[in-house]
């Protein structure tokens, strides 16, 4: 059939449907509201068919559909197009199954619906429309490289279902709401664009990126795997993320006072709040980062953040002179804390423990408050020079190697008694009546005389310790005198540590 002739539709009054079967268009479909020289769908009496649809039809060159059918549904079947489509107003359009070969472009001027489903695209793929509502379901990329562009000005809705595409971008569009469900997104782009709510649900995204020209965005993230996603905070007023796993999670900018954000069972790899401040409702409950990732506070300023039951352990701190005013309960942060290098790690270290101290301290955490203020004197400790205050110094690290500032009371416990053997072997043998060895034969009266040299509250008398019955068995030299008095000042110290440990959770802070 001459493709000049067949799409001719003359007299038609009534409200049928008009079908377009297993045809080749080698010329352009011209829809004009006069005659065409090269023939094509004209309303010459009357309104025409209600509904056309075209099936397994292959278009070679640029369709173009330009007066107003705005009582006219059109649909496309299993249609594959070689090159531009243009369509100004219409009641409905629908592409099922069809292919878009090369770059194609679709210009649509309606207040009417978009159906997007099941279609194959090759290249980069323009649209460009005013409709109300756009649905994309089951769309595929045949190949690598292709972009998605879409420009939608006054939108209500778009919606992404069940679709497989390697580039999306969206540039000045404004919508109500933008959709994307069960979908497979390598890269979703927003330029110039106003958008009133973003969902995206059981998704997997390769990356997002926002640009700088949203504001007020709510935005919900639910069941989804995204590998890298900012938030630039100053232009998002609500967001929710709940049962989702990212590979680099950051938080940037301002978040406006009257926002809202609620981050719940979620994993990352990378948690990053980096010259970020806030003063709203920003609560992350359930969240972890996993074995050997990196959560970061770089520059930022926290008030009213909270971290509850939250898994951090396991991570990495990257902090750098920030403000952690924030509520935390039932969450451990990471012990090892690393800089840019452009700081002291250990001042950042304690700057970071002092605060999080602080923190667990006013919400009445103690067990987490005194473990981390003790973070805090072991970083304090790591970061002092002995040159610098000797005193400090060595008492940092004496309360570090006894009991790991008041952590360990059975660390303590046991270098007090192999400290106290060491000092006790060494008087003995430093008497007239020893020499230095090891032999098999213990003599019951040394063994009597350890217990009481080990007696926390012994006489300070040495030689009482070597006596039987009132009587010294052993004759000490003035080297024992001098070993003894300095045992006596470590082993009190020790025993000291030991007790203090062991009271850790008992006394009054």
């Amino acid at each position: 059939m001459d493709a000049r002739n067949i799409l001719t539709v003359i007299n038609s009054s009534t409200n049928r449907e008009h079908p377009f079967n297993n045809e080749i268009f080698d010329n352009i479909l011209d829809l004009s509201d006069k005659h065409s020289a090269a023939g094509g769908l004209r309303n010459q009496h009357g309104s025409i068919h209600k509904k056309i649809t075209f099936t397994n039809c292959e278009f070679k060159d640029n369709i173009e559909i330009t007066f107003s059918l705005v009582d006219i549904t059109f649909e496309f079947d299993d249609c594959v197009f070689h090159s531009q489509f243009e369509m100004s107003v219409v009641k409905s359009l629908s592409f099922r199954n069809c292919k878009f070969l090369k770059k194609s472009s679709l210009n649509l001027q309606s207040e009417s619906n978009l159906i997007f489903n099941t279609n194959f695209i090759s290249g980069d793929f323009k649209l460009t429309s005013t409709l109300n509502k756009h649905y994309f379901e089951n769309i595929y990329f045949e190949q690598l490289g292709g972009k998605l562009i879409i420009i939608a000005p006054g939108a209500h809705e778009l919606k992404f279902s069940n679709c497989f595409l390697n580039d999306v971008e969206f540039q000045n569009s404004n919508c109500r709401l933008l959709l994307i469900e069960n979908s497979v997104l390598e890269k979703i782009t927003f330029f110039g664009h106003n958008f009133g709510q973003l969902v995206f649900i059981s998704s997997i995204l390769e990356k997002i990126d926002f640009g700088s020209a949203l504001k007020n965005i709510s935005l919900i993230i639910s069941n989804s795997i995204i590998s890298h996603f900012q938030i630039v905070a100053q232009t998002i007023s609500n967001l929710h993320i709940d049962h989702s796993t990212f590979w680099l999670l950051r938080f940037v900018g301002n978040s406006p006072e009257i926002s809202e954000y609620q981050i719940e069972w979620v994993d990352c790899k990378i948690l990053s709040l980096n010259r970020f401040k806030s003063k709203s409702e920003i609560e992350f409950s359930y969240v972890k980062v996993v074995s050997k990732g990196s959560l970061s506070f770089v520059n930022s300023d926290f008030k009213g953040m909270k971290f509850i039951n939250c898994e951090f352990a396991d991570s990495v701190l990257e902090f750098e002179n920030s403000q952690l005013e924030m509520f935390t309960a039932e969450t451990n942060f990471p012990v090892n804390v690393k800089t840019n290098g452009l700081f002291n790690r250990w001042s950042q270290a304690q700057l970071a423990f002092g605060q999080l101290a602080k923190s667990y301290d006013a919400q009445g955490d103690t067990v987490r408050h005194l473990d981390y203020k003790s973070r805090e004197l072991h970083a304090h400790m790591r970061k002092l020079n002995f040159k610098e205050d000797p005193s400090a110094f060595l008492n940092l690290w004496a309360n570090y190697l006894s009991n790991n500032f008041g952590r360990n009371w059975i660390q303590c416990a046991a270098i007090t008694l192999i400290l106290g053997a060491i000092s006790f072997y060494l008087i003995v043998v430093s008497s007239n009546n020893y020499s230095i060895g090891f032999g098999w034969h213990v003599d019951t009266r040394i063994l009597n005389s350890f217990f009481h040299f080990f007696n926390p509250i012994r006489d300070t008398d040495t030689n009482k310790v070597f006596e039987i019955d009132g009587k010294q068995y052993i004759k000490l030299t003035r080297r024992s005198y001098v070993l003894d008095f300095f045992a006596h000042i470590l082993l009190a110290f020790l025993f000291y540590q030991t007790i203090s440990a062991f009271r850790r959770f008992g006394k009054s802070n």
